[in-house]
């Protein structure tokens, strides 16, 4: 632009003189700046303000729930730097998202537990009372002492079951190491 700006004037003074060679001047020099102005537009249209509409665009769909949407990287460094930490940070919410999926499986499962317990240890109880009742009646009859011995001792395994599943089902206090 400013060799064609020089090569203009040069021109213009070796054709004309006087006020013509000033008017045809300052129009050369209003089209040279014109052609400027517009090339820096376009120049900063395409390497600053079309990156960062993307940019925009990424981090809004991010934030909206899209976190398999990744930023383009940029052609600069800069932007290239926020592309690389935005998409860093998705990947630790998808993590982040996935292991809270996990905690919800877990204590589905522990308070699954917990009702299953409940709900067998009570009949449980009721099936140890009557064995102690009729272990009291039957102190003289031997082979009804043997089959309540029995019954008792799988009555004991089934309990013994109901707490592991209800130690499985109750809160741990996590202690730091």
């Amino acid at each position: 632009a400013l060799v064609l700006a020089v090569a203009s004037v040069a021109l213009v003074f070796a054709r004309a003189g006087g006020d013509e060679a000033v008017w045809w001047i300052g129009a050369i020099i209003a089209v040279d700046g014109a052609v400027f102005v517009a090339y820096g537009a376009w120049q900063v249209r395409r390497h600053v303000a079309r990156p960062l509409e993307q940019a925009i665009a990424a981090a809004e769909a991010i934030a909206a729930g899209d976190l398999s949407r990744r930023m383009p990287p940029g052609e600069t460094r800069e932007l290239a730097a926020l592309a690389e930490s935005v998409n860093r940070m998705t990947d630790h919410l998808l993590e982040a998202q996935a292991q809270r999926v996990r905690i919800e499986k877990l204590a589905s499962v522990g308070r699954l537990a917990a009702g299953i317990a409940h709900e067998i240890g009570n009949p449980l109880g009721a099936i140890n009372g009557y064995l102690h009742i009729a272990r009291m009646r039957a102190s003289a009859h031997p082979e009804v002492t043997d089959a309540l011995d029995g019954l008792e001792r799988e009555s004991l395994r089934i309990d013994r079951i109901v707490r592991g599943l209800l130690d499985y089902a109750r809160p741990r206090r996590m202690t730091p190491t």
